[in-house]
Parts: C-alpha cells; structure tokens; sequence
C-alpha cells in the first residue's frame, strides 16, 4: 500500500515537473517572440527615419536650396528673416583664367563661364559691380545637340554649378554628386529663374543663368552654369544608363 501511494507521488512529482518544464518553455518562446517584435519594430523606425533623411536631402537639392545663417539665438526679435540672411561665403574652386571661357553681359557687369563641355564649369563675376534685376540666359556652348526643346512640364536632366554673384568659387555643383532631374519644368519644383530660363533647352547644350534675386531666394543673385543631358521622355533613358 505504501510502495503503491510513494509511486503515485513520484508520477505526480515528474507529471508537475514536466508542466513546470512545459510552462518555463512557453514563456522562453513568448520572451523570443516579444524581442523578435520589438527587432522589427525597431528596424521599421530606422527605416523611416533613413527615408525621411533622404527625402529631405532630396527636396534641398531639388529647390536648390541654399545653406544660410542659423537665425539669432539671443531673441526672436533679434532674429533676420530669411530674405535678410547673407549666402554664405564660398569654398569650393575657384574661377582659373587659364581655361577656355566666354564673357556675358549682366545688368552693367559681364559674367565669364568656361565653355569646355564635359567638364565642371566655374564662373564669375565682378565683386564691385550692381546685381543685375533681370533673368540673363545665354547658351554658351554646344556639343552633341540633340532632341525636343524644354517646354513647360518636361522633365529635364541636368548637371549645373552655382557660384553666387559678385564671387569666383563655388557654392555647389552637381558635378561633385549626380546629375539633377527636374521632374517638371515650369511647376515650382525648382526657383523661377530656372523654371522660365532652361524654357527651350535642348540636350547638349551649356546655358548661362543670370538669376535676380526676386527670383532665386530673395538674398542675393546668382549665377549658373547649366549643363543639358536630357529632356523630356529622353530623361528615363538617361537615368537608366
């Protein structure tokens, strides 16, 4: 009778081990399977965070949008609006009169631009002379012209340096990354003096702009040097080569 109850306790002792081993394995799966959520949770958030970065260096480069000063930080009544704030100053190369350029009048001044295609192209213009309050726009080299002419809502595709008015170095350029796509031409995706000056472009084509202030950023004109690569349908293929 003894030898009988002590058997049935050692079943009972191994039958509640066993559920005990059972329910400490169940709860290790549900640990594993709450970190794999959160893994995944977490590679979502940097995701959209590595996304957004990208949207936002996209959208700056596709406005041109210019580095200014940060706004003051002793009061917000001391602070520029951003038509006040100054184009910081430039840094990268400078204008070399030893390269082949062409000289283009801008208001009473003349900007000078090199006309070598397939190149960076620098410009400049004098440090002394009045900013000009019209759009210049001047093609100042042709390669290999081909296809239509831009029109209002062609995509464009282009490489493009700009250097500020009155200066000699660069502020930035395409060539130094990727060449830049214009989704739509005359719809705001750019600032005006591009959206009305790069009207009848045609691939293969150098055009100075001579943008005014009013229709860049409203702090400064500048200049630019726009090198065509493609326009219309032609962008697609372009960019899949």
């Amino acid at each position: 009778m003894n030898r009988s109850k002590s058997k049935n306790d050692i079943t009972k002792r191994m039958s509640a081990k066993r559920a005990e081993l059972a329910r400490q394995a169940e709860e290790n799966r549900r640990k594993e399977q709450r970190k794999t959520r959160l893994a995944y949770v977490g590679i979502g958030i940097v995701g959209v965070l590595v996304l957004g970065l990208i949207t936002w260096g996209g959208y700056r480069v596709a406005t041109h949008e210019p580095e200014v000063p940060d706004m003051a930080a002793d009061g917000a009544d001391d602070a520029e609006t951003p038509e006040e704030q100054e184009m910081p100053e430039p840094e990268g190369p400078q204008f070399d009169e030893g390269q082949e350029y062409t000289s283009v009048e801008a208001g009473e001044c003349a900007v000078d631009v090199y006309t070598t295609l397939g190149e960076k192209p620098l410009l400049r213009s004098p440090e002394d002379c009045a900013e000009p309050t019209e759009l210049v726009r001047e093609v100042v080299g042709e390669g290999d012209v081909k296809g239509p002419e831009a029109a209002a809502g062609d995509p464009i595709q282009a490489q493009y340096t700009l250097v500020p008015w009155g200066k000699d170095k660069q502020q930035e350029s395409s060539w130094d990354a990727q060449p830049f796509t214009i989704p739509a031409l005359g719809e705001g995706n750019v600032i005006q003096g591009w959206d009305e000056g790069l009207i009848g472009a045609q691939a293969g084509q150098r055009i100075l702009l001579v943008v005014p202030s009013d229709q860049a950023y409203g702090n400064g004109a500048l200049t630019f040097a726009v090198d065509i690569l493609a326009v219309g349908d032609d962008v697609e293929q372009q960019e899949q080569q």
